[in-house]
């Protein structure tokens, strides 16, 4: 039995819409409801998260490419590594998020993160519901997507990849389970998504393992090939053309080929950023990971409900992406999410349209919209969130005091710095690739960790200025080195300056 009839939603036997509904009873229809509670679980879950490292080195550089119509192809934000060749490969969600700050400030900027975080976790909701044919189940899966998504729930390019992802799924759920022409618009999305972010590999793998589910018979443990020309040739052509959108691009061939090069020639980069570390199975996104295969087996030991051989192959490569790199958790969130749902549908009435409640789903939709609207964030919130995390009185200091030269700052600040100071060329920043590349990477973490004389590195960039953490081990270093002296502090920073600048 072929995977399109042993799990396509079987329409003629069980129907969860059988009557034609009016506009206003799909606008305000349960699942609708229940669509409107998961954005604003989502708007809750973004309120504190304004604030990340990586969101303002990419602000810098959408301004740049917003102001001068180009895109970057070398350094030019700090001094360690200014003029070394740089891939801007995520160029096109850069001018985006500059484009959003520029409309509307840091409070336009909350809402894109919230919009869009609440389209990939409706999104999955979506394809849950038509996966498992239940949509009260299939706020399960919502949740569950919502609760892997926060590993990386941020203002990021990698978050318009999650949502290119959920989109994917969706359309290759029409394309091969419902044999829809949907499915050409693939290659549009990746020529989108490789312009927007580095995870478009995995988008091309997954339209080539769908293509070959559509084409491919599965009884039991034989494959053969279906005699279905037409779809075969079609999904050939789709996934070619999905090769080949990568190079569709401003940048050039390189664009194609770097997250390859992020993977095979960047092990520091790779091995000394936190989301890129294994799985913590003491953290609760690991301990769902093990909860997940444990209901599968549950399921299909004692319920006799076992997963197609493709249903096995997702989850288990997202489930091993996962435990490898904690940053692939939301993958295996989208992956389980429709999986779990299917698992679980026979425990729950599905819903009947013909007993909705217009008026009460519309009553509920509209509190979801209210709470939404009071847990997000205004400007003082914002700015509030800013304050906690990145030196704004240390810089203030710095302006006051007219304190100039080459200034080693915090790894974590460095793109803060590059947006709020951009007239002082940082020491590093969160382009960690650049900084890999040129060595400075893997010379600051032996300064950062105090693994070798701290004057070696002040002394060889000609350093007068250092800002870093209240709480780093330097902060405690630094002090006892001749020449150098603490002339600001408050609960996060510290300013040390050679005692030559001081009076």
């Amino acid at each position: 039995m072929s995977m399109t009839a042993r799990l396509a939603p079987a329409a003629q036997a069980r129907v969860e819409q059988p009557v034609s509904l009016t506009l206003l009873a799909r606008v305000f229809s349960f699942p609708t409801m229940l669509a409107a509670g998961l954005t604003f679980l989502v708007f809750w879950a973004c309120a504190p998260r304004f604030d990340d490292p990586d969101l303002w080195w990419n602000l810098k550089v959408g301004e740049t490419i917003w102001n001068t119509h180009r895109i970057p192809a070398a350094d030019s934000f700090s001094f360690t590594a200014a003029g070394h060749p740089w891939i801007a490969h995520e160029w096109l969600s850069q001018w985006v998020l500059y484009a959003v700050y520029h409309a509307g400030g840091y409070p336009a900027l909350m809402l894109w993160l919230c919009a869009v975080a609440s389209a990939i976790v409706v999104l999955t909701y979506v394809l849950c519901g038509l996966w498992s044919e239940n949509w009260k189940v299939a706020l399960v899966g919502g949740i569950a997507a919502c609760f892997f998504l926060t590993v990386s729930l941020s203002l990021r390019p990698l978050l318009l990849g999650h949502l290119f992802l959920v989109t994917e799924l969706l359309i290759l759920y029409y394309g091969v389970v419902r044999k829809s022409r949907l499915i050409w618009a693939l290659p549009v999305l990746l020529v989108v998504w490789a312009n927007c972010h580095g995870s478009f590999p995995l988008g091309i793998a997954i339209a080539g393992c769908a293509g070959l589910a559509a084409c491919v018979d599965v009884s039991g443990a034989r494959f053969r090939l279906r005699c279905e020309r037409v779809l075969s040739i079609r999904f050939a052509s789709v996934v070619l053309l999905c090769a080949a959108a990568p190079f569709v691009n401003p940048v050039g061939p390189q664009l194609a080929f770097y997250p390859f090069n992020v993977l095979t020639a960047q092990p520091d980069n790779v091995g000394s950023v936190a989301e890129w570390a294994p799985l913590d199975w003491q953290d609760p996104r690991g301990v769902a990971v093990l909860a997940v295969f444990g209901l599968v087996a549950w399921r299909t030991i004692v319920a006799r409900r076992a997963l197609h051989i493709f249903e096995w192959a997702a989850l288990l490569t997202s489930a091993a992406m996962a435990v490898r790199h904690t940053r692939m958790l939301p993958i295996f969130g989208f992956v389980a999410a429709p999986i779990i749902c299917r698992q679980l549908a026979g425990y729950w009435d599905r819903y009947d349209a013909r007993r909705d409640l217009p008026w009460a789903n519309g009553a509920l939709i509209a509190i979801a919209m209210a709470c939404c609207a009071a847990v997000f964030p205004d400007a003082k919130d914002i700015d509030q969130q800013i304050a906690a995390k990145k030196p704004v009185a240390a810089l203030s200091y710095l302006r006051q005091a007219g304190l100039t030269g080459r200034m080693l700052n915090d790894y974590e600040w460095g793109g803060y710095l590059m947006w709020a100071n951009p007239s002082q060329p940082v020491f590093i920043d969160g382009r960690a690739d650049i900084y890999a590349w040129t060595g400075v990477l893997r010379e600051y973490g032996r300064w950062a960790l105090l693994e070798e004389d701290p004057a070696y590195l002040l002394d060889r960039y000609k350093i007068e200025i250092c800002l870093i953490k209240v709480s780093s081990p330097m902060a405690q270093a630094l002090p006892h080195l001749t020449q150098w002296r603490r002339v600001f502090s408050d609960q996060q920073s510290v300013i040390f300056t050679r005692s030559l600048r001081v009076d």
